[in-house]
């Protein structure tokens, strides 16, 4: 059995184990999608307007480059902060075309990484969007990276439903949203590249979450699209039984 010395703290193979299932449970089984389409890219996710502002897991690079996370916000906050701080720097001495997704991946990735591995993890999820390029690229919280096209899903780890609240168990038979979800997405797309409009990203993200995301007591969902240096913000409703979505708030 592999084992590492790390902080004082003999690291085995268990201890590891037990650090990933930790920190899944900490994301949740709620996801946060992203669909490209021509020109730019559609968000949505779980929202509570008690609890969450509309940009808060969005933050715009550049022009064409949008970072998003999804788990613990303060940990969000951390590489975000981060990742801010470098993106101005390289921004300043060479210029901000200089500001790309790979750049950016090689800033987060290390950092996920040497937390996971050295202390406890950082319990987030972390999506980077080009709008010109109509790439993905997703880096989960023990640092690694998928390149990605046409869409991306934060989150959406493995739970059972107890008592009608959402549980994370260690247990091959649990509802697993994110894989659903993408499977879903594939059909969807059927070979497509890339959308050719915004209603029909934003139709597809709000199907998708409406179909897979776990369900909860708060059943509202935001729905964000970025396209001409703008955001556009909806709030939908999952009714009960139904399957169908309603139009709660909408704000340019």
């Amino acid at each position: 059995m592999a084992v590492e010395q790390s902080g004082g703290i003999l690291q085995t193979a268990d201890f590891f184990l037990q650090k990933e299932f930790r920190t899944a449970y900490d994301i949740g089984g709620h996801m946060q999608i992203a669909v490209l389409f021509a020109g730019g890219v559609v968000f949505g996710m779980k929202f509570d307007p008690r609890q969450n502002t509309e940009m808060q897991w969005l933050d715009p690079m550049t022009p064409t480059i949008i970072l998003s996370g999804w788990g613990e916000y303060s940990h969000f906050q951390i590489i975000k902060q981060q990742v801010e701080f470098e993106s101005q720097m390289l921004a300043d001495y060479v210029g901000e075309r200089y500001v790309t997704v790979p750049f950016l991946s090689k800033s987060i990735c290390p950092v996920l990484h040497k937390q996971f591995v050295h202390s406890v993890p950082h319990a987030v999820n972390i999506l980077l969007a080009d709008v010109l390029s109509g790439n993905i690229r997703c880096i989960d919280f023990k640092g690694h990276l998928k390149l990605l096209k046409r869409f991306g899903i934060l989150g959406g780890y493995e739970y059972i439903v107890s008592g009608g609240e959402v549980e994370m168990v260690e247990n091959p038979k649990t509802e697993f949203p994110r894989k659903k979800a993408i499977l879903y997405l594939e059909e969807k797309f059927k070979g497509r590249d890339i959308l050719d409009s915004k209603a029909k990203a934003v139709k597809m993200v709000g199907q998708t979450l409406i179909r897979f995301d776990p369900p909860s007591k708060k059943e509202t969902f935001i729905i964000i699209a970025y396209e001409n240096l703008k955001f556009e913000c909806a709030v939908i409703e999952r009714k009960a039984g139904s399957g169908k979505v309603t139009i709660t708030k909408n704000k340019k």
